[in-house]
């Protein structure tokens, strides 16, 4: 199944949305798409602005805010998020939107799609999808200001010695029928933690759906007793950045020194202004030892309220304060 054409968006000032926010149309796909800065976003007024049915966008946070509802259920999972009456039985979300104005919504914020994992035939071989990076996560409170969780935190591994990374998405973008329906709408792939060429969202690596390698279920103490509504949040993937106790620094996996990393960081926000950071620290780093990274990282340009700060690997971010 042909994957769609794939384009990315320019920014032109909309009547139809009720405010002077930027939103794109169509345009070559090797050129990348302008980012509006922070300042002129929280000119719009309301936080969100309503999209279509079941989507939002929060120019300010520039991100995609779906309606959805939590599904507690113990089975192995094949998917993070659906659409209503296709893969329940093997998500932890169902989205109330289309996966279509989802796909708009996403290039309206300046995320680019990539293309669909594809299994190479003549090699036997899964080749991964590609797009943007995609942060993940469940606001818990829908409508509300709690700090929202990230999609890991809602799974846990069924392999005891496997921990759940710390996830990124790639904006595969699906693939289309003939008649230019998105598949992701057919198949309710919105969310896809298995290998699905429908996948709307997809993970980096190849996963596979047959149900002895599935290896992803529900956290059963993240997750509520009932069903339960809650907002899907989408947004640019935060850059990963830790420090160890020697002070050694990885930027999204990778080793890398003080001065280049500084540089990267201000290179970064000149591209897009709403640039956010996952910073790490081991648990050797003493509280000033952590602000003097804090401090350094507003310095080189990132807003501090897009700062969020962990220890260790497995904990909870939160917001700098």
């Amino acid at each position: 199944m042909p994957a769609a054409p794939l384009a990315v968006l320019v920014w032109i000032v909309p009547t139809c949305f009720g405010v002077g926010e930027p939103v794109q149309a169509a345009v070559s796909s090797t050129q990348s798409a302008p980012v509006a800065s922070p300042a002129t976003a929280t000119q719009a007024g309301s936080r969100s602005v309503r999209f279509r049915p079941g989507v939002l966008i929060d120019y300010r946070e520039r991100q995609v805010e779906v309606d959805a509802a939590l599904i507690p259920h113990p089975a192995p999972l094949e998917v993070f998020a659906c659409t209503p009456d296709t893969k329940e039985h093997e998500t932890v979300l169902r989205v109330h939107a289309r996966a279509e104005d989802i796909y708009a919504a996403l290039g309206l914020i300046g995320v680019l799609p990539g293309r669909p994992v594809r299994w190479d035939r003549a090699t036997e071989r899964f080749s991964p999808p590609t797009g943007d990076r995609v942060d993940v996560l469940v606001r818990m409170d829908p409508g509300g200001e709690s700090e929202p969780v990230p999609a890991a935190h809602l799974l846990r591994s069924m392999e005891p010695d496997r921990p759940v990374p710390d996830v990124q998405w790639v904006f595969a973008g699906s693939s289309r029928y003939e008649d230019g329906m998105l598949a992701a709408d057919v198949e309710g792939v919105v969310v896809a933690l298995v290998n699905f060429e429908s996948a709307l969202l997809a993970l980096p690596d190849s996963y596979s759906d047959d149900n002895r390698e599935l290896w992803l279920g529900q956290d059963a103490e993240a997750m509520p007793d009932v069903e339960r509504r809650v907002t899907l949040l989408l947004r640019p993937a935060a850059m990963r950045l830790a420090v160890a106790a020697d002070d050694r620094l990885t930027a999204d996996g990778k080793p890398v020194g003080p001065k280049a990393l500084l540089e990267t960081i201000r290179h970064r926000v000149r591209q897009d202004p709403w640039l956010r950071v996952r910073l790490t620290a081991a648990t050797g780093i003493s509280p000033d030892g952590l602000e003097k990274w804090v401090k350094a990282l507003v310095a080189a340009g990132v807003q501090r309220s897009r700062i969020s700060v962990a220890r260790g690997p497995t904990s909870r971010p939160s917001r700098a304060e």
